[in-house]
């Protein structure tokens, strides 16, 4: 299997495990309208959304990463209501495989 795809086998599983929690996180503290989450992670902690997907629930699941120091947020993003809610974050990670734009 060559690097690339095992980037990406671990990517899709790491993103399928995070579809499991989007609905706790829902129902958890953590959640805040989108524009006001979407607004601190871009200025506050200098991170860029690297990854956005649509889950089976129709939520959006997006990664936030840091480029320069490595931090990252996983948010999952119900558009109904357009709230966000954090479902964990990091202190190091850096993106594999795909340059961004490009689809694997």
């Amino acid at each position: 299997m060559t690097a690339k795809r095992r980037c990406l086998v671990w990517l899709v599983s790491a993103i399928t495990a995070l579809f499991v929690l989007i609905p706790a996180a829902a129902a958890r503290e953590g959640c805040a309208p989108f524009a006001a989450a979407d607004h601190s992670l871009r200025k506050t902690h200098g991170e860029n959304p690297v990854f956005i997907g649509v889950t089976r629930a129709g939520d959006f699941l997006t990664i936030y990463l840091n480029a320069e120091n490595g931090t990252w947020t996983a948010m999952a993003v119900r558009p109904q209501g357009k709230m966000a809610c954090a479902l964990d974050a990091g202190t190091s990670g850096h993106v594999r495989g795909a340059k961004s734009g490009e689809r694997s």
